[in-house]
């Protein structure tokens, strides 16, 4: 960890609450946190070492809740300051201000034989601080290059526990969750990215009386009856990990006769008996409140049905999960179940040496570094009739690469039985600024590629997409991640792009080396599926890749509820029921700041269910404004995450976007975006940061398209926080900011009320020239975009990319 990262954690942990659960402070007591940045960086703790803690098994017999955070019930292996010597710490929902939060979510409880109430809150075991009085929150981000615990997760592992009651039907989207090396609420805040989080079970599946078995990897089973309720495909674990238990919001289990231990040995956890004995005293109430009372669960109102799937059932794939090298018997299961294997193809000048290596995790490596040898792993199909046009073809591929290097090719040809057909191949890279290289289907620059600035050297999901009308003609279109914005587009016609690479070879799918000089390709390949039954866009596949071939993140089904108020744009924002709250009532926008039009209204209804916003070259200014009631100056931390789709015009600005979030106390802050099409900034925050006003982020791309913008925010204090900018579905953020009393979202402090607004709200001479689709809104979390995938509301528009 860099000593910039290791610094912000010290600054920012004395203020930052957990995003997207309502989390309460995740400091525990006697732990001191610094609110000013020290001039000093500390110098880092001794790594850890992996000590004698597995298998344990844990009762919660600590005399109090303090006392299961204390170093004296339970300590770690290392030699670190007293202070800090917890195996168990809380990071979220546990203790406000040091002492225990009235209103937080866990305890232990006080009956006969003492379990554990885990809710709306989160705890991690055995994770070290990594500097004097870090409170080891959100120390373990993505670029980090180690982990940090003292648990041995190298080998294969089981976590068991008795569950003593549930919060059942009533615990909405509520999941219990375990990460590994990631104590934050976001699955990608780990050097392990979306792997770190390896369990993400409804808390309403969870049987009272029942012990629950996850095998990490393996299968899990819920109800004690033999079957497996789901798999954990991949143990991310290494010698040095930490884990961390949570359960989110809205719902809540109590666990007792917890135990840890390896797959080898399974002795301790066998030998707990009488889970359908437990009984509990405290299942729903908080027991440490006096005054005020303590806060129910809440039982959420019915959300809005999230969009279905627009592939009409199950996708039937192929897939290749990687247990087996590509010509190994079976290495295949096709679409209707049956087996088969790929052929060796395009070796030089190694004959049949398989360049493929099965590393026994689920994955293959393909090395052939600075070898004059090649090798492809092919797979034929029958040619199609020359008159069975359209043809469809939609394959993905998990891949990680090693930097200076290529990764693997994805050659695809599709030939009919004329003898005719089209060839697409592309170079997948990390040797270059070239991530995703197109060497085959694009004749007027070949190579051309594609980057976004990040290393290829992890792993990454790409997709390709091809529907063709003729042998030569067609579209093809090249994804990254789960994202619907496509890295290449090719749009075939019978005198270009496809057609200059027309084939008369056989009908196939190959991937591996296919280079014809000496080859430089060392990559890691997880799984690669195909269908031909569509060419997919990404949001057409969540919740719809084959379950056990590894990770499919960004292709998840959403288990996530939310409650969105929304305004699809059929109406001006002014009109009688624009709006759709989250209670399904309905209300409208004010118009606000006009300048010096009086009341006219610069928003017109298209009528396809889009609004424009026009005040070019004009002395006039509008902005649609709905107010919220303030909220108590006590009631921290407060979330906003709101989207809007919007298309721009070159030369103009599209719109403002501007959040205020005020207390009773007159106290808020204020957040104001402008979304750009007149300059390279696309997102520039004019209210925010006051280092850089204006600051704004371009990815190149021209901005007089559609697109959907997201941002994210949560305020522990009226100052205090983080806000986070999206684009389009990514959880790379385009602008970040994490605020302190001192700096960022302080400087724009306003007393004024609470409120959502959009449009033109420049002081000037305007040049607003913008489409808005849709915007919506929620003060349930501050979410990624990938929490999101799957939960927008139906009928709002397009929602690609979620």
């Amino acid at each position: 960890m860099t000593n910039f990262k290791t610094l912000s954690a010290i600054v920012l942990t004395s203020f930052l609450a957990a995003c997207g659960g309502g989390e309460a402070d995740r400091n525990t007591p006697d732990v001191p946190v610094p609110t000013n940045t020290p001039t000093v960086v500390p110098s880092p703790t001794t790594p850890p070492v992996s000590g004698d803690h597995i298998p344990f098994a844990e009762d919660f017999g600590a005399n109090s809740t303090v006392d299961f955070y204390d170093r004296d019930y339970k300590e770690l292996f290392g030699d670190y300051p007293e202070e800090e010597d917890q195996f168990y710490f809380s990071t979220g929902g546990v203790f406000n201000n040091g002492a225990l939060d009235p209103n937080g979510g866990n305890w232990i409880t006080a009956d006969n034989d003492q379990s554990m109430r885990l809710g709306n809150s989160r705890f991690s075991i055995a994770q070290p601080a990594r500097v004097p009085g870090d409170a080891r929150t959100k120390t373990t981000l993505s670029n980090d290059e180690s982990t940090w615990g003292e648990l041995d997760l190298s080998q294969n592992y089981r976590l068991s526990f008795c569950v003593v009651a549930s919060s059942e039907a009533n615990s909405g989207s509520s999941l219990f969750q375990l990460y590994v090396d990631n104590n934050s609420t976001s699955s990608g805040d780990s050097i392990h990215g979306g792997s770190s989080r390896v369990v993400n079970i409804a808390t309403s599946a969870f049987v009272p009386g029942k012990r629950v078995v996850i095998n990490i990897p393996g299968d899990y089973d819920l109800n004690e009856d033999g079957t497996a309720e789901d798999t954990v495909d991949e143990n991310v674990g290494t010698e040095t990990s930490f884990i961390q238990l949570r359960v989110s919001s809205g719902g809540y289990i109590v666990l007792d006769d917890m135990v840890l231990e390896y797959q080898s040995d399974t002795s301790l956890g066998d030998g707990q008996t009488g889970c359908a004995d437990k009984t509990t005293a405290w299942a729903e109430e908080n027991p440490f409140v006096d005054a005020p009372d303590p806060t129910p669960t809440p039982i959420p109102t019915d959300p809005p049905t999230p969009t279905d799937p627009p592939v009409d059932g199950d996708v039937a794939w192929s897939s290749y999960s990687a247990d087996l090298t590509p010509t190994s018997d079976n290495s295949i299961t096709l679409s209707d179940s049956t087996t088969d294997s790929f052929e060796a193809s395009n070796p030089k000048p190694n004959g049949d040496e398989d360049l493929f290596t099965a590393v026994g995790d689920g994955t293959v490596t393909l090395v052939t570094e600075g070898d004059e040898k090649s090798m492809l792993a092919k797979y034929g199909f029958a040619d199609f009739a020359a008159t069975d046009y359209p043809r469809f073809f939609t394959g993905l591929i998990r891949a990680q690469g090693n930097s200076g290097f290529k990764v693997t090719d994805l050659d695809i040809n599709l030939a009919d039985t004329a003898g005719l057909g089209s060839r697409i191949k592309l170079v997948l890279r990390a040797d270059s600024e070239d991530g995703v290289q197109m060497d085959k289907g694009d004749p007027d620059s070949k190579p051309t590629g594609y980057t976004d600035g990040v290393p290829y050297d992890v792993y990454r999901i790409y997709q390709v997409a091809i529907e063709l009308t003729s042998a030569t003609e067609g579209e093809v279109k090249v994804y990254q991640d789960g994202s619907d914005t496509a890295l290449i587009s090719l749009t075939a016609s019978s005198t270009g792009d496809i057609a200059a690479f027309t084939s008369t070879d056989d009908n196939y799918v190959r991937f591996g080396d296919g280079s014809s000089g000496t080859l430089d390709y060392k990559g890691v390949i997880d799984w690669f599926i195909w269908t031909d039954q569509g060419a997919y866009s990404p949001s057409e596949l969540k919740g719809k890749l084959p379950s056990g071939i590894g990770d499919i993140s960004a292709y998840e089904a959403s288990s996530l509820d939310v409650s969105w108020n929304s305004y699809s744009a059929d109406l001006t924002p002014t009109s009688d029921n624009s709006i759709t709250l989250s209670d399904s009532t309905t209300d409208s926008f004010e118009a606000s700041n006009p300048k010096p039009n009086g009341d006219e209204d610069l928003f017109t209804a298209v009528g396809d269910g889009t609004v424009t916003l026009v005040t070019e070259g004009d002395e006039k200014s509008m902005l649609a404004k709905y107010g919220f009631a303030d909220f108590a100056a006590t009631d921290y931390p407060r979330f906003f995450t709101g989207l809007i789709r919007a298309q721009g015009n070159s030369g103009f600005k599209v719109t403002d976007l501007d959040i205020n979030l005020a207390d009773t106390a007159g106290l808020g802050s204020r957040i104001k975006l402008v979304l750009r099409a007149d300059s390279e900034d696309g997102v520039q925050m004019d209210k925010g940061d006051p280092d850089s006003k204006p600051t704004g982020y371009t990815d190149g791309v021209p901005y007089d398209v559609y697109r959907i913008y997201q941002v994210a925010i949560e305020l522990t204090s009226a100052t205090e926080g983080e806000v986070k900018v999206y684009q389009d579905g990514s959880d790379t953020a385009l602008i970040s900011l994490t605020a302190s009393s001192t700096g960022d979202i302080a400087a724009f402090t306003s007393t004024d009320d609470n409120y959502v607004r959009f449009g033109d709200g420049s002081s000037g001479t305007l040049d607003y020239k913008g489409v808005i689709d849709w915007f919506i809104w929620t003060d349930q979390g501050a979410y990624s975009p990938s929490e999101l995938s799957g939960a927008l509301p139906i009928g709002i528009g397009d929602t690609t990319g979620y």
